[in-house]
């Protein structure tokens, strides 16, 4: 069964890869139809190039050493707003007043 979802998630992504160009020259300027359409293929490999060199790193660190990586980057890339909203949720004490009335 997971060789099936890997395959289905391959096709999917296959076909994102080949649409987006196509969507992007549609859709863009003629004065930025090549760069819309050249920054997508760019950002894929710049994804791919980075990915490879966090996983030689983690390689280099030892055993474990992915799990430390991959919180630290969700820490800092992904949960802006979240943190900020806990630390507002902390500080603020009207915060606390309206999650009273939420409940309520």
């Amino acid at each position: 069964m997971y060789l099936v979802a890997r395959f289905l998630t391959g096709i999917a992504t296959g076909q994102t890869v080949v649409a987006m160009p196509v969507y992007f020259a549609e859709i863009a300027s003629p004065s930025s139809r090549g760069l819309m359409a050249g920054a997508h293929g760019s950002f894929i490999n710049v994804g791919y190039a980075i990915s490879n060199w966090v996983g030689y790193g983690c390689f280099l660190l030892g055993r474990f050493s992915f799990l430390r990586v991959l919180a630290g980057s969700a820490v800092v890339l992904g949960t802006k707003k979240p943190c900020r909203s806990c630390v507002d949720f902390t500080i603020n004490p009207m915060t606390h007043k309206v999650a009273s009335l939420i409940k309520s």
